[in-house]
C-alpha cells in the first residue's frame, strides 16, 4: 500500500527509512510528517498518523517552535513525538525529550540539537505503534 505526502514530507520520510532500513507503512499506521488541518487529516480519520513536533508540548505549537522557545527564554525545551489529531499539536503524546537551552544558543544551534532528539525519538514512537503500544484511535 502506498501513502500520500503534502509538502517537504516525501524528503524527510524518505530520509528516516533509509536510516532505520524499513518503509514508514504497515498496516494502518501512516508516517507523513506536514500534515494538519482538517480537509487534508478527513480521509486518514481511520488512521494513526505520527508527528514529530520541536518543542515539548503543550508548549510551542506550530511553525518555529525552536525560535519561540529561544525568544520566550525558556531554559528547557525539547522534542515531542505525538498522534495528529484535526487540533494542531494537540494530539496524545507518545514520546518527549528534553533539550537544555544553552546561554549561547541560537535559535539554529538549539533546532540542530532538538533535531538529534526527534531522530533519536522517531523510530522508537513507531517502534512503539508497530508494536501494538498505541491503542488505535476509535472510528468516527
Amino acid at each position: 500500500m502506498a501513502y500520500q505526502t503534502v509538502g517537504r514530507a516525501v524528503t524527510r520520510v524518505d530520509a528516516l527509512e533509509k536510516a532505520t532500513g524499513s518503509a514508514l507503512y504497515a498496516g494502518d499506521v501512516h508516517l507523513p510528517r506536514m500534515l494538519h488541518g482538517k480537509v487534508l487529516l478527513s480521509p486518514f480519520s481511520h488512521a494513526r498518523i505520527l508527528n514529530i513536533h520541536p518543542s515539548l508540548l503543550p508548549a510551542f505549537p506550530g511553525l518555529e517552535a525552536q525560535r519561540q522557545a529561544w525568544e520566550h527564554g525558556v531554559k528547557v525545551t525539547g522534542a515531542t513525538v505525538h498522534l495528529v489529531t484535526t487540533d494542531l499539536d494537540a494530539g496524545p503524546i507518545l514520546l518527549q525529550s528534553a533539550v537544555e537551552v544553552r546561554d549561547d544558543d541560537t535559535p539554529d544551534t538549539l533546532a540542530a540539537r532538538i533535531l538529534e532528539q526527534e531522530h533519536r525519538l522517531y523510530p522508537e514512537a513507531i517502534a512503539l505503534v508497530l508494536d501494538g503500544g498505541v491503542t488505535p484511535l476509535p472510528q468516527r
